[in-house]
């Protein structure tokens, strides 16, 4: 449904409500479940002292997994067979 057809009420409500980023105060830190769910998820968490930000914080990037090679090995004694042409 496109915003356009939709009625002024319901795009003001849509529009004016932020889409608020999870925090946590210093005596929730300890909850570390709901913490680990979060990061987990992707989200990043600010670390409120009352009222103030104190901190953010960023889930970790997860590593690339290493590119397979191909057998280096069992392509050259497919194509040469076992003896070596190679002469020394």
């Amino acid at each position: 449904m496109a915003l356009a057809k939709l009625p002024a009420c319901i795009v003001t409500q849509f529009v004016s409500q932020p889409i608020a980023m999870p925090s946590i105060n210093m005596r929730e830190l300890r909850d570390t479940r709901r913490l680990k769910a979060w990061l987990r998820a992707g989200k990043t968490i600010e670390l409120r002292e009352r009222q103030d930000v104190v901190a953010g914080m960023v889930p970790a990037q997860r590593p690339a997994r290493p590119e397979r090679w191909p057998d280096f090995a069992h392509r050259r004694q497919k194509i040469f067979g076992q003896t070596s042409r190679i002469r020394s």
